[in-house]
């Protein structure tokens, strides 16, 4: 009971945050392209007794109060992988929920906005998830093995690695009265990549630390400009297309087999995965992830 103390006292300060003045209304969502957790606090002017200029006023400074608290619970539902999001590890780790309630801290806020007449003010926050979080999260110094492939490939050695998972695609296992079903990757701070078999191709503790707390196991985009990720991908990285989705939520990628001899032959190309040199596009819509909507009169 003693270890989940810090959980419960934020989710009470949650409760109180709403209830604490007005109507509020809570709004986040991830950005995958940028890295950055965006929340919106709007709260009502209406039942503070002054007038609309100064209730504006003493709006804002309790919206400002409690952005600490939303923002926490918004990074709660960050998802790390297919299976787990942030408030699965916090359950069982207290000090990673301390260092979670300073980061949320870190938070900056945009300018604010205030309705026509007054009776409503907006605060945008915005709280960059690279490389706070990952760095919180990666707690190992030596990665696990990768399979190695022998056999000789024609390919060549890359700078990094391009996937193309725009389109609705398989769900590994996932199946509606004998039909197939189909959906969009959803991104997280890491990623797996399987072959057709489901034998790992990359899992995110093959990963080398000192990347994946910078930057997670992939990009996101949905564009084919790669320009910005140049650092990252390199002037010839190997671009594929995704065949599957795979995992609790559909996370994961499963690549051909051929793809997965080119990334394993040789060591140069095995390095692209284990410091996270992939960038994955998809469709815009799955860019942005809403993470909470919350209202209370």
């Amino acid at each position: 009971m003693k270890k989940h103390r810090g959980l419960l006292l934020s989710i009470l300060l949650f409760v109180l945050a709403l209830g604490g003045f007005g109507q509020t209304e809570v709004y986040s969502y991830v950005d995958w392209g940028t890295g950055i957790l965006h929340l919106e606090i709007t709260g009502s002017t209406r039942e503070i007794e002054t007038n609309p200029a100064s209730a504006a006023t003493t709006t804002t400074r309790n919206l400002a109060n409690t952005m600490a608290t939303h923002m926490l619970n918004a990074l709660l539902l960050v998802r790390v992988d297919s299976a787990t999001l942030i408030r699965d590890l916090a359950r069982r780790n207290p000090s990673l929920l301390r260092s979670l309630e300073a980061m949320a801290q870190e938070a900056q806020p945009k300018a604010s906005r205030i309705s026509r007449d007054l009776s409503r003010v907006t605060i945008p926050y915005e709280l960059p998830l690279f490389p706070g979080l990952p760095s919180l999260l990666v707690n190992y110094t030596i990665p696990s093995p990768m399979t190695q492939v022998f056999q000789w490939q024609g390919g060549g050695t890359y700078s990094g690695l391009v996937i193309y998972a725009q389109e609705p695609l398989p769900v590994r296992g996932e199946t509606t009265r004998g039909q197939q079903e189909f959906a969009l990757l959803k991104p997280s701070l890491f990623l797996d990549l399987f072959d057709p078999n489901l034998n790992s191709i990359y899992e995110s503790q093959m990963g080398l630390p000192e990347y994946l707390k910078i930057w997670g196991s992939a990009a996101y985009t949905d564009s084919f400009d790669e320009t910005p990720f140049i650092e990252r991908i390199g002037t010839k990285p190997l671009r594929v297309t995704a065949s599957e989705l795979f995992g609790i939520h559909p996370t994961d990628l499963i690549l051909t087999e051929q793809i997965r001899d080119l990334l394993l032959y040789n060591e140069e190309n095995r390095k692209i995965l284990r410091e996270g040199r992939i960038l994955v596009i998809l469709t815009p819509s799955a860019l942005q992830e809403e993470l909470t909507q919350i209202s209370r009169e």
